[in-house]
């Protein structure tokens, strides 16, 4: 969890390789997810249930976001809640790729 304005940098991150049931969470104003390739969430077959949430006015600044890396890794979301939470890709060309998975705003 980053929360309190907490501010965590990484090139790309990768939630949910081999495992289910994981969850990131990005909360409060000023709180910052900050990858400069990218995320990928449930990268592999077996991979399910992963989650990213952004909320109370926090930030994601990113490239791409890979949602469902592999065939079967399902019910993988990010969702982004509450005033002032957002995705920011800071100018740079960023996309979404979801195989059958969930993106919520």
């Amino acid at each position: 969890m980053i929360n309190n304005s907490g501010q965590v940098f990484f090139v790309s991150a990768s939630v949910g390789g081999n495992g289910s049931n994981n969850t990131v969470t990005v909360t409060g104003t000023n709180s910052i997810l900050r990858l400069s390739a990218g995320l990928v969430l449930g990268s592999n077959a077996n991979s399910i249930l992963n989650q990213l949430i952004v909320s109370n006015g926090a930030s994601l600044f990113s490239g791409n976001i890979t949602i469902g890396g592999a065939a079967g890794a399902n019910s993988n979301t990010v969702t982004f809640t509450g005033a002032g939470s957002g995705w920011n890709t800071n100018g740079a060309v960023a996309g979404i790729i979801v195989r059958h998975r969930r993106l919520d705003r």
